[in-house]
């Protein structure tokens, strides 16, 4: 047991930081409402590149009216997580 809690490493896991043993990797999915949901470990360089790709996505979808189709693309609980209000589904519009 000691080999496994001498040399611990935060990781993020959702909204939390676990220490971990140095060798483990964090991966899952899951499926919520049938939205499969899965995980990726990237560094924040990657994610941040993620974003502005998904953002700049969501602000080329054309409206049906005046109205931006991205609403707010804003951090949910600190500066590295977001989200994004919009008008639903691109595929409808």
């Amino acid at each position: 047991m000691n080999a496994l809690t001498t040399n611990l490493i935060p990781r993020c896991v959702g909204r939390h930081l676990i220490d971990l043993p140095a060798g483990v990797t964090v991966k899952g999915s899951a499926t919520v409402e049938d939205a499969r949901l899965e995980t990726k470990i990237m560094s924040l360089d990657a994610f941040n590149k993620e974003i502005s790709a998904r953002e700049a996505e969501l602000k080329a979808v054309k409206s049906m009216d005046a109205h931006p189709f991205l609403y707010l693309n804003l951090p949910a609980w600190d500066e590295h997580s977001r989200y994004f209000m919009h008008r639903g589904s691109e595929r409808s519009h």
